[in-house]
């Protein structure tokens, strides 16, 4: 899969909730020192729309066009480092280039997201750490990731930044990073096609 098909891949699984998905149209793939960066145009402007279970829609949380820049943020991150497998020691090397960010450790998932939690101490180191800023705890749960964070002058930025990417780990595979979707197996978990027909 090309990073432009990645790209509307994992949109459409983060904006499923969206009406104007289709919308959006890839301009480009720039090179820069993150990495490939997609550009692209259209998508849903605004607050995200949440579909409820009972169908009613509210709108809160970051909106679609930050969901866009996460992901490609993450996939810059994905194409820059790509390699067959992510190292076992992954999360003590990402607490190594980020420890403003991961204060107490690197984060207890799946190497799948390694280039996700990447992305995110990135974008966070680019809008500004805030004073005293530390990640309590970084983990999977009910399929997604969770940042938990806390800091002595709160940030917008940081959290939608942190809100951003705990969403777009919806739409990737947390075993190899590929484009995923939630899979309801004996747990919950977010996994590609091929790692959906894995025993885990």
């Amino acid at each position: 899969m090309s990073i432009v098909q990645e790209f509307y891949s994992i949109a459409g699984t983060v904006l499923k909730d969206q009406r104007r998905v289709p919308s959006i149209r890839v301009e480009a793939v720039e090179p820069t020192p993150a990495g490939p960066r997609v550009r692209w145009t259209g998508g849903p402007y605004g607050p995200r729309v949440v579909a409820t279970e009972d169908g009613t829609r509210w709108r809160g949380g970051v909106g679609p066009q930050v969901l866009l820049e996460g992901i490609s943020r993450y996939l810059a991150v994905r194409w820059r480092e790509r390699t067959p497998t992510v190292p076992t020691n992954w999360s003590e090397v990402l607490a190594a280039r980020h420890p403003a960010v991961f204060t107490s450790g690197g984060p207890y998932t799946c190497p799948g997201w390694a280039s996700l939690w990447a992305a995110g101490a990135e974008w966070i180191e680019e809008v500004g750490v805030p004073p005293g800023f530390a990640t309590d705890d970084a983990k999977a749960k009910f399929g997604t990731l969770r940042w938990h964070h806390h800091a002595d002058d709160w940030s917008d930025d940081v959290a939608d930044v942190v809100e951003a990417i705990e969403t777009i780990s919806d739409g990737i595979c947390e075993a190899c990073g590929a484009p995923g979707r939630t899979r309801f197996r004996p747990w919950i978990e977010t996994l590609c096609h091929t790692h959906n027909t894995e025993p885990r």
